[in-house]
């Protein structure tokens, strides 16, 4: 087993991580401008989501 993780680009900002399986890890959704993250997701063993919005530019 790898603790590998593998980072999905939409141009310059990362959308998602991955295992070495396929199988996600976080995904993160971007408002306008750079560098604003709005939200991350991050999926669990047992298939639960947590999401953490952001607000503000902290």
């Amino acid at each position: 087993m790898t603790n590998a993780t593998h980072r999905i680009y939409d141009g310059d900002e990362c959308v998602a991580d991955t295992d070495a399986d396929g199988n996600p890890l976080r995904s993160y959704v971007w408002g306008p401008g750079i560098d604003n993250l709005l939200a991350v997701t991050v999926y669990t063993n047992n298939g639960a989501t947590s999401v953490r919005a952001k607000q503000g530019r902290n």
